[in-house]
């Protein structure tokens, strides 16, 4: 690729301009995308859909991530993720515990499941 007469780099504010330009993109901008909020479980190929802790909160899957779905006392709702599942979560189950709390186990669907405490 060659480069007409006329629109040569050769001037010294035109280098300046794109010294300056490159400077702006010397560091990519600061983005990312995280998960804010889950709509819908799976209710197929699972044998408990929706499991309910000792204080309420209520961990149900969605595809291969385990939500937790919190309402506290303003009725301020919020969501939790819990994403190591690997495949579609296909069995939970909870266990109160006096001094431990709610134990919550998660497994998922493949060849070669993975469960998750």
């Amino acid at each position: 690729y060659s480069y007409s007469s006329a629109v040569q780099p050769n001037s010294l504010a035109l280098k300046k301009q794109i010294t300056d330009l490159d400077s702006d993109y010397a560091f990519p901008p600061q983005v990312g995308v995280f998960l804010d909020w889950i709509y819908g479980r799976n209710t197929k190929s699972i044998t408990q859909s929706a499991v309910y802790t000792d204080d309420g909160q209520v961990i149900y899957p969605a595809g291969a991530v385990c939500v937790k779905f919190s309402c506290n006392e303003n009725n301020e709702r919020s969501q939790d993720f819990f994403m190591e599942h690997k495949n579609y979560v296909s069995v939970l189950s909870t266990y109160q515990d006096e001094k431990l709390g709610s134990i919550i186990a998660s497994g998922e669907l493949g060849s070669q499941p993975i469960i998750h405490v």
